[in-house]
């Protein structure tokens, strides 16, 4: 009886042996049966970024930085101008607008050359002009002022479309702008700007009529060129920005920025009026402004522009710079 007691004792010592071994090996052989991607059921959670990395929305501080102060400093300064003013300002890195008489309609003076260019750009990438297409001088084409084809030119000769919209824009030259204007039509011209939301009059001043616009018309006239929706390729609206960044005058908006500061930029000047649409590369987002006046001086319609450019810049520049 005892051996047998000490027989079975034995046997179950064993077994409790074995199975312990067996359960402490068990582990590393299921581990080694696993597949390296986990069941279907399981769902992957990703580990959130570090507290201390930047996301996305966090980068652009200038969302956090209204334009109202701006808009109060800049109608402020003119109201102590003499004459009727019309600004419009688009911030193009946060899309914020600011605007002070926006939508006064004022004469558009040269100014009007920057759509006239925008819609003939239109015209070519539709297939209905082309650049080389040549057109004839005629007298009706005269026009004393900016620039300088009114003392080149002769009855009989001929530029090509892109030889006039360059002289147009980077001279201002109004011979250039009428002959393209009847080559391309007022008409055609009105209802273009039309069609991009754009406001534009013909007022009558007994000598051919006088064409009126907005502020936010002509700076929603270079966001379309900025952004490549005017005409939509890439080749001409870099040569058109090219010859606004090199006209040959660079007093207004170009004054009121630091030197190296590309600006890209359409003056106009009538008696009694001075207007500058730019569109500013500032190192930290560019933005565009529109300026409108009537009854103003050279003068002070230049430092005022320049004034209101400074002003902008200084102000987006810190906003977009603030943490």
């Amino acid at each position: 009886m005892v051996k047998t007691r000490f027989r079975t004792g034995l046997l179950l010592a064993l077994g409790g042996l074995m199975a312990g071994y067996s359960l402490l090996h068990l582990p590393a052989a299921t581990a080694s049966n696993r597949s390296a991607e986990p069941p279907a059921s399981v769902a992957r959670v990703e580990a959130p970024p570090p507290a201390s990395t930047p996301t996305a929305t966090t980068t652009v501080p200038a969302t956090r930085v209204t334009l109202s102060a701006l808009d109060a400093s800049l109608q402020s300064y003119l109201a102590e101008q003499p004459g009727a003013w019309g600004f419009y300002l688009i911030d193009l890195t946060t899309g914020q607008t600011a605007g002070g008489g926006a939508q006064e309609m004022l004469p558009a003076a040269s100014t009007i050359k920057l759509p006239l260019a925008l819609y003939i750009f239109d015209e070519v990438a539709q297939g209905r002009a082309t650049l080389d297409e040549p057109i004839d001088y005629l007298e009706s084409d005269w026009q004393d002022g900016a620039g300088y084809l009114a003392t080149e030119l002769s009855p009989g000769d001929t530029m090509t479309v892109g030889q006039l919209v360059e002289i147009m824009i980077r001279h201002s030259d109004n011979v250039a702008k009428n002959m393209l204007m009847r080559r391309f039509d007022e008409d055609g011209l009105f209802a273009w700007i039309q069609a991009q939301g754009g406001q534009v009059e013909l007022h009558d001043d007994g000598d051919g009529g006088l064409i009126y616009t907005n502020a936010e018309t002509l700076a929603r006239m270079m966001r379309l060129l900025y952004t490549d929706q005017a005409f939509r390729n890439p080749a001409m609206r870099q040569q058109l920005l090219t010859y606004l960044q090199t006209t040959v005058y660079e007093d207004r908006a170009a004054a009121g920025v630091p030197d190296g500061v590309k600006v890209a930029h359409k003056i106009g000047n009538l008696p009694d009026v001075v207007n500058d649409i730019a569109l500013v590369w500032a190192p930290h987002g560019p933005f565009i402004l529109a300026v409108l006046s009537d009854g103003v001086t050279d003068e002070v319609g230049n430092d005022a522009i320049s004034t209101l450019t400074a002003k902008s810049y200084q102000f987006l520049e810190q906003s977009h710079q603030t943490p």
